[in-house]
């Protein structure tokens, strides 16, 4: 899993110059307009990195970082290790 966030120091339309690169990229619509700058839907992103792979900045303005869920499973007893099996002679 993956979660996706503008840079908006980055981002062209965030600072003046037009630029749309991104634009129409998503294809589950998260990555919405608002006037000509990019706007990402968290609950809709599914971490995909398409808008990402469009954009013309270097680096992009559209960073995807990894999701860490952390294991919330009580731990496993340790397992006690066996006696050695004596071979047959």
């Amino acid at each position: 899993l993956a979660q996706v966030r503008l840079v908006s120091e980055r981002c062209l339309p965030c600072n003046g110059p037009e630029c749309g690169a991104c634009f129409g990229s998503c294809p589950v619509g998260a990555l919405g307009i608002d006037g000509l700058r990019p706007v990402i839907d968290a609950a809709r992103c599914t971490g995909c990195a398409l808008c990402r792979e469009q954009c013309i900045t270097d680096p992009p303005a559209i960073v995807v970082e990894a999701i860490v869920e952390t294991d919330k499973r009580a731990p496993r007893p340790a397992v006690e290790a066996s006696p050695p099996i004596e071979a047959i002679s």
